[in-house]
């Protein structure tokens, strides 16, 4: 069953980890064209703090951020940080 999975998950461009999130907090990447956003959602009922494997904005603030604070059900959309922001 292991090869199968690996061969889908190569051939889909699906990545399982885009980086670790605390309990209840889900990462999604999506693409259009040459720009690439990543959602960040907080499923729980209490505040979560995610830390990001590399400085990235935040798309509605173009604010550049280490981690992201999510209220309770709180969603962030970020972007990479271009080098030399």
């Amino acid at each position: 069953m292991k090869r199968p999975v690996q061969w889908m998950l190569r051939d889909s461009g699906a990545h399982p980890d885009l980086f670790p999130a605390p309990d209840g907090v889900e990462v999604y990447r999506r693409f259009s064209g040459d720009r690439e956003i990543f959602i960040v959602e907080n499923d729980g009922q209490d505040e979560k703090i995610a830390e990001l494997p590399d400085a990235m904005t935040i798309v509605l603030t173009d604010e550049t951020v280490r981690a992201v604070r999510l209220p309770a059900y709180g969603v962030a959309v970020l972007k990479e940080t271009q080098p030399g922001k």
